[in-house]
Formats: C-alpha cells, structure tokens, sequence
C-alpha cells in the first residue's frame, strides 16, 4: 500500500500550516496487541479491502477508549496485504486542530489528483469529492480525533452532507472518523457509528498483563484492577507499565510503600498514597474537553450534571428518582432553569460523548445513568455532597420508593442503597450542615433496612454500626434517631445469631424510649416486641411470654385486633407457646393471624409467608408430615421467587423440609436439602450461626440413621 504524504510550508501559495497524511503508525507497538476488537476490526477490515460502502464509518467512545488504536491497527492490516493484492492509498487527516484540518483536506485534494489552484479553491470540498469518486483503486481516509465535529462542516453542513466530509460514490473508498461524538444527528442519516467502548474485565485484564507481565499477579488480581480502573485501554495501559517499571527496578531502588502489583495498585488507587497513580489525572483534561464542547453547543449543565452525577457511588444511578428538574431547582439555584426535556438532551449528549451510559428502564427497574469510573475520580464530585443528599432525601419521600422493607420496593431500592451507602462517608465531615450530615445518615439506615430484608444481615450489621457512630456523633446517646439506630442493629444481629448482644441493644432502646416517650408509645411497645422475641429465640420463654402478653394487650386495646403491631405480637406469642408445647393452641393462633395476613397483604407477602411456614411447623410436630410436607413446599417455592433462594427465611424453610423428608424415610432427598442449607448458610450467614449448625446436626442425623 502506497502511504499519501505532503508537507506544506510558507513557500506554497496555499495559506495553511504544515501538515502530514502519513498515518502514525509508530504509535503501533506490535509488542501489545490490540485486545477485545475483533469484531469491528474485522468489519471494518473486510470494507477496506473489498471496498466501502459510500457511508461515513465513525469509530465513537470516551476519550483512551482506543479508537485511533483500531484506526491504526485497521491501517497495519492494510498495508499488509498478501502478495498480489493491488496497491492502495491511505489518508491520515489530524483534526484536533481547525487550522491542520482545513490545510490536511486541501493536502489530501492534491493528492487525489487536484492542481494547486483547485486544492486552494473555495469549493476545494465538492472537487475533492468529485475526484474520489473517480479513484479506481483502493484508497482510506482516516479523520482521527475529532473533538468537535463543527470543524468538518468546511464549506457547507457536515450533517447535509455538503462538508468536508460526505457519503461518496467511489467503489473503492472507506471513510473512517475517530471522535468522542457519537450522536446520530451530527453524522447525517447515512453515517454507521460503531461504539468503541470499555474493555470488559477478562480482556482488560490480558492488557494489564500484556504490560505488567505475570509478576504484578494473577489473573483474578488484573480483573479485579481491571474493573477498577473501568476497563479503560489508556487507563489500562498506564497502569500495567507503571508496574513493569516498578517490577523492574531493584528493590533497593524502591520505595517500600510503592505498589507492585495489581492488587497493592487497586487498593492504592483508594488510598491517600494513591494520588499520583490513578489514570484520572491523565484523562481528566480528555473529559472537559468534551464538556466545553457540550457547554459552547448549548448545554450549559453537562459539567454541573456531570459533576452531580459523579458525587453518587460508582453504581448505576437511577436519574428519575434522584435528578428530578424540580428537586434540582429545589436543592440549587444553579439549576433553576433546567426543565426535564434540556435534563433528559443532556444526559443524551453526555452519552453520546461516552461520559455517561444510560439504560432503559423495564416494568420494575427504574432506568439508570453510569459514569466511568475514572470520569468519577476526576471530577469535583465533594463539591456537590449537600446537593446530593438532598435529592436523596427527597428520593426518599417519593411513593414509588416506598419502605425498603417491602418486597414491591425492593428493585428502586436496589438503585438506592448504594448511593446512600457511600453518601454516608460524609456524614462526618463537621464542615457540612447538621441537617445534611443527618439526612445521609437516615438514608443509609433505610439502606441497612433494606439489606437485612433482603436477607444480607452481615453487611446490614456493618451498616447500622456505621450509622451509628454518627448518629452517636450528632446526638449523643439518648436521641430518638440513635435509639432507633440501635434497635435496626440489634435485629440485624439477632438474625446473626448474636442473641446476647441482641438483647441488651434491644433492652437499652426500651427502657430510653419509655422513658421519654413513655411505655405505651409504639417505639417502646415495638423494641419491647423485639426484646421478648430474643428472650424466645435464645430459650428464656417465661420472659419472652411475659413480655409479649403485655406488648399484645396494648396494642389490642389501642389499635384493635387486626392492626399489623397486634398480629406480630400475636404471631410472637404463638411461637412461645409452640416451644412450650401447647402445639394445638399455638396452631389456632397462627391460623387466625394467617387468615387476616392473607386477605389483608396477600399470600406472597413476606409475613405472610412467615405465618404459614410456623404453622406447617406445628403440623409436623402434630405428626401430620405429610400435610406439612406439602405446606413446606409451597411455603419454599413463594420465599424463592420472593425473597431469593439463599435468603435466611427460604433456608429455614428448606431446613424443616429436610427434616420432614426425612421423617418420611426419603433419606436421599432429605440430605439433599440439608446438605444445599448446610453450604448456603455456612457460606452466607458463617459456620457458626444457628441456623448452620441445626442443618449440620440434621444432617449427621441423616448419615448416621443409615
């Protein structure tokens, strides 16, 4: 393949800058090779060499996402044609510049065949393309970075498709564009965009060890850095020869907090040491050159949205709960004229631009906005913390968000939860108002309730002793939103097993709410409720009974008989009598507060589910396994499609099915069952929670009646 190439000076007549139409091909290293583009490659490939198609191909993506690297490596598979293939032309035109673009387009003329006097002609652009048409053989023209693509309309409209770039006749032409521009309307109709994006997490891991070698780590260690850095070529690409060069060096040289490998370079990156390591810093300038671009185009809110955005966590942000026009005009004056039609062209451009990826929406999930990463660490996203807890606050308030403790709710809140999680890092921050400080730790208490609903009491527990601390820090103590605090982790580690802490949690709510709210008020009533529940499940049942008779006559002379507090504690009381042996009252019991909970939340609710599980208990401790055999089996399949199949109601649900089965004499099926609850449990709740240890009793019961 013949490489086109012209330098123009000052000598020419033509008044343009100096330029080159060679490709960069020095820029190639053919000892890294290009990782995860094969498809388009291919594509693209198969066009160049058989001919193009007359439209526009415009490679579009975030700024080190690699397009000018699949330009160049589509100009390499050219060049090395096999033998005998006819010769061809490649055009490499700069167009980061309007200068060396106008001066490379009237260079490329003249190449093609134009005189001096037409290249330098006003409509230079329809010769040029005129005399394309006419080339015979194979020809590339390669337009890298193209930043803002107002610099292609030359003479006329580069979407009219009068600019210096046009659908052309020439059999034998490919066109290829390389921009962070990927909006359809800036290309005209007969453009074909192809997405350059992110590298998923097995290829972008090759590229780190293509760089680093295998002394930076395994490779689960370069995915997990690979995600980390977003799966960014450049960022990729920075990294794994930071870490070659470090690996090189003796260690007498090195310092000895100096990451060498993935690992140590991924928790850097999080860290204060990491400042100087993170491929932000060297992408950053990249971004906001897309967002001045955005900004003189008119879209003056991308840098604020973007900025907005990247306060949030590094999770899919659901932007119709979180940047509503109204909230943001309450929560901000800098946004007061954004209405939700310029909101919604924003974040398109943003999108267009690789900034951000936004997904649709389906009949339960919100839709969502991401950022890269990188975009993330980059931006000035502590400026905007107050702002972001107050639209998650208003977030909060919305009906469609509803209590994160209901299963409807549980698909928005799987949005939330994250964002509440990191906002929840600032809470401590004495700089910010007293008001936001509070607001982000309500919201991540309301997280910590969804986890522990969801049946995650781990992580739950970590998150209320996080709340805790500010709450404690905020309020001291003895405050209505510190008890509460409390009383949320003491649930969560009674579902840990960790009953004694559990009870004096749970005692110390009590007896502060009843002391300033006094006894009856329904927080002293509900972590009384809770604190007789754990004096059940840890074997203490005349305290458990005592304490639950008195939270029911409450709730029964004040809020009558089908009241939600009343059917819990009735339920509560059921299961002490169970344990107490009184098997034909408990039984009544359960199937009255069933009753109600079917007609009044439905037969899928959670609770409702609950009630009818202990009652098929109490069946199998009446000997009728065969009816609680079925009941078990349809109790297990609702808390699976429900809750989820490693959730810690669904196991205790397989658990006591385990155990009919085996009373049934189906022993294979019964340590089937309890040999699945024995390794979910021990690896999701730990070996020694109760509910591991009842399944590895039954089961050794099982192998040993064998």
């Amino acid at each position: 393949m013949q490489i086109g190439q012209v330098v123009l000076g000052r000598e020419h007549s033509l008044r343009s800058a100096p330029v080159t139409l060679a490709p960069p091909v020095g820029d190639r290293d053919p000892a890294f090779p290009l990782r995860g583009r094969k498809a388009l490659l291919g594509a693209l490939l198969k066009l160049g060499r058989e001919g193009g198609d007359g439209r526009l191909h415009v490679l579009h993506g975030l700024g080190g996402c690699g397009k000018t690297a699949v330009a160049l490596e589509l100009v390499y598979l050219l060049q090395n044609r096999p033998h005998g293939s006819p010769p061809g032309l490649v055009w490499w035109v700069d167009a980061r510049q309007a200068v060396m673009l106008d001066s490379g387009f009237r260079a490329l003329a003249q190449q093609a065949g134009l005189n001096r006097e037409e290249a330098s002609a006003g409509w230079a652009a329809d010769a040029l393309w005129k005399r394309l048409a006419q080339v015979r053989h194979g020809w590339v023209l390669v337009v890298d970075n193209v930043d803002d693509p107002t610099v292609l309309d030359g003479p006329g409209r580069l979407s009219a498709g009068t600019g210096w770039l046009r659908p052309h006749v020439s059999p034998a032409g490919l066109v290829l564009v390389t921009t962070r521009e990927g909006t359809a309307r800036t290309w005209g109709p007969t453009a074909v965009l192809h997405s350059v994006d992110p590298l998923p997490a097995p290829v972008a891991a090759r590229v780190l060890l293509d760089h680093a070698g295998h002394r930076a780590g395994s490779n689960g260690e370069a995915r997990a850095l690979a995600r980390r850095l977003g799966g960014l070529p450049l960022a990729l690409r920075m990294a794994g020869s930071y870490l070659a060069e470090v690996i090189g060096m003796p260690g007498a040289f090195r310092d000895p907090d100096t990451p060498a490998g993935f690992t140590d370079y991924r928790q850097a990156l999080d860290g204060p040491s990491g400042s100087g390591l993170n491929p932000a810093q060297a992408i950053g300038e990249t971004w906001r050159l897309s967002v001045d671009y955005l900004h003189s185009h008119g879209f003056p809110y991308a840098g604020p949205v973007l900025d907005l955005l990247a306060t949030f966590a590094d999770a899919p942000i659901p932007h119709t709960l979180l940047l509503r026009p109204a909230a943001l005009a309450r929560i901000d004056g800098d946004f007061a004229e954004l209405d939700g039609p310029a909101l919604w062209r924003t974040l398109n451009e943003l999108s267009a631009l690789g900034l951000v990826d936004v997904d649709g929406s389906s009949a339960d999930v919100p839709p969502t906005v991401r950022l890269h990463p990188l975009i993330r660490d980059a931006s000035g996203s502590r400026l905007r913390v107050a702002q972001a807890a107050g639209l998650l606050e208003q977030a909060m308030q919305m009906e469609e968000v509803g209590a994160p403790e209901e299963p409807r709710s549980w698909q928005v809140w799987h949005t939330l939860a994250p964002h509440a999680q990191e906002l929840l890092r600032h809470a401590s921050d004495t700089g910010l108002d007293t008001a936001v400080r509070a607001s982000l730790a309500e919201a991540a208490e309301r997280a910590g309730r969804y986890l522990r609903a969801r049946g995650l009491p781990h992580q739950a527990s970590e998150q209320f002793e996080r709340v805790l601390t500010v709450c404690h820090g905020l309020w001291g103590p003895d405050h209505a939103s510190t008890l509460s605090c409390q009383q949320n982790l003491a649930r969560a580690l009674h579902d840990l097993g960790q009953w004694e802490r559990a009870r004096d949690l749970y005692e110390t709510v009590w007896r502060g709410n009843s002391e300033v709210e006094g006894p009856e008020h329904p927080h002293s009533l509900i972590a009384r409720h809770e604190l007789g529940r754990v004096l059940h499940d840890s074997g203490a049942l005349v305290a458990a009974r005592q304490h639950l008779s008195s939270v029911l006559e409450v709730h029964r002379r004040v809020r009558g008989e089908e009241h939600r507090y009343t059917l819990t504690a009735r339920h509560e009381l059921a299961r002490v009598l169970h344990d107490e042996g009184d098997l034909h009252e408990a039984q009544g019991e359960y199937q009255q507060v069933l009753a109600v909970r079917r007609r009044v939340l439905g037969d899928e609710h959670p609770r409702t589910l609950t009630a009818r599980h202990n009652l098929a208990c109490v069946l199998d401790d009446l000997g009728e396994h065969d009816a609680a055999q079925k009941e078990f089996l349809l109790v297990l399949s609702a808390r699976k499609r429900v809750l989820g199949v490693e959730h810690p109601s669904a196991l205790s649900t397989q658990y006591r099915l385990g155990r009919v089965a085996h009373a049934c004499g189906e022993a294979d099926r019964a340590r089937l069952l309890l040999t699945q609850v024995e390794e979910i449990a021990s690896r999701t709740l730990g070996v020694t929670h109760p509910q591991t240890v009842k399944a590895r009793r039954a089961l050794e019961e099982v192998e040993g009646a064998e």
